[in-house]
């Protein structure tokens, strides 16, 4: 195994992980969004103006969550796009060396 084969074997893995984390952060982002508690529910502790504070709180963890998923998104494909670069790199040089160091007969 050459030592691009191993780096291009990272990149792919160094990616799947990215996007794994981005999925987590996608269903993290959806769940916080939908944690939306009314003034019945929060009983009391409504009267004292938690129930504004907590969906401040609430719409800006989903935000950042949302944010943090695109993000690994866009790094998961960078990655990606970088080991295919390296792998078309590597053809061509492969293509344009065909033939230099045959022996002719």
């Amino acid at each position: 195994m050459t030592q691009m084969t191993v780096a291009l074997e990272a990149l792919a893995k160094d990616s799947a992980l990215w996007h794994d984390t981005s999925t987590v952060l996608g269903t993290a982002q959806q769940s916080a969004a939908a944690q939306v508690l009314t003034d019945t529910q929060l009983t009391w502790a409504s009267q004292d103006g938690l129930q504004a504070t907590y969906d401040q709180l609430r719409v800006r963890i989903a935000d950042l969550l949302g944010q943090g998923q695109e993000e690994t998104r866009k790094i998961a494909a960078t990655l990606l796009h970088v080991k295919t670069i390296y792998e078309s790199s590597d053809q061509k040089s492969k293509n344009a060396l065909r033939g230099v160091w045959d022996i002719q007969k």
